[in-house]
C-alpha cells in the first residue's frame, strides 16, 4: 500500500510537471549557420597567417577509405569540399574493397610518418571483403594525427576532462559548440543523449 501511495504521488507530480513542460516550446538548433561561420573564420585566420608568413604551408588532412560505400562517399565528399573551401589541402586515399588488414595497417603507418600530413582518419565502417579489425587499426593512428579522436589516448584524455589536450570527435564537439552559441546554459541540467557511439554519443 505504501509503495502504491508513493507511485500515485509520483504520477501526480509527473502529470503536473508535464502540463508545465507542454507549455514550453522546444528549440531546434541548426548547425548550418554555425558551420558556415566556422569555415569563414578558419579561412580568415589562414589568410592572416599567410599575410605574415607567405611561405606558410596549408594544413593538410587525409581520409583513408576502404571500399566504395555510397553513404561514405557522400560524407567524404562533403569533408573534402569543406577543407578546400577554407584553404586546407585534402587528400583521399581510397583502397580497394579486397584490401586486407596488413595492407591497411601499412597505409596508416606510412601516413603516421608523413611529415607533410597534419592529420587523417579512417572512414568507418570499413567496407572490405576481408576481415579487418577497425578498432585495432584505429589504435595504430598516431594520437597527434587522430582527427576523429578515436584512439585510446585521445578518448582517455577526454574521459578525464583533459579537453585541451585531447583531439575531440568533430560531431560531438560541434554539438557542444552549437549549444554554447545558442546561449543555453546546460550546467546542472538533465540532458538526454540518444545513442552511445564512440564518435558522437559517448564523447558528448
Amino acid at each position: 500500500r505504501g509503495i502504491v501511495s508513493r507511485l500515485d504521488r509520483l504520477y501526480e507530480a509527473l502529470t503536473a510537471d508535464s502540463t508545465a513542460i507542454m507549455d514550453q516550446r522546444g528549440q531546434i538548433l541548426s548547425g548550418t549557420a554555425l558551420a558556415k561561420s566556422i569555415r569563414l573564420n578558419l579561412k580568415s585566420e589562414l589568410a592572416e597567417i599567410r599575410a605574415v608568413y607567405p611561405d606558410f604551408a596549408s594544413p593538410t588532412l587525409a581520409v583513408v577509405q576502404v571500399g566504395n560505400r555510397s553513404d561514405s562517399n557522400v560524407y567524404i565528399r562533403n569533408k573534402l569540399r569543406s577543407a578546400k573551401e577554407v584553404g586546407f589541402e585534402a587528400r583521399l586515399i581510397q583502397l580497394d574493397r579486397d584490401t586486407n588488414q596488413s595492407e591497411l595497417i601499412n597505409t596508416l603507418q606510412k601516413l603516421n610518418e608523413d611529415s607533410s600530413l597534419d592529420g587523417f582518419f579512417l572512414q568507418l565502417p570499413v567496407d572490405s571483403s576481408e576481415h579487418i579489425d577497425a578498432d585495432h587499426c584505429i589504435s595504430l593512428i598516431r594520437a597527434s594525427k587522430d582527427i576523429d579522436g578515436l584512439t585510446s589516448l585521445n578518448a582517455g584524455l577526454l574521459s578525464r576532462n583533459h579537453v585541451t589536450d585531447a583531439q575531440i570527435p568533430c560531431t560531438a564537439r560541434g554539438c557542444i559548440e552549437l549549444i554554447k552559441k545558442s546561449g543555453i546554459d546546460i550546467k546542472g541540467k538533465v540532458a538526454v543523449v540518444v545513442g552511445r557511439s564512440e564518435i558522437v554519443g559517448l564523447p558528448v
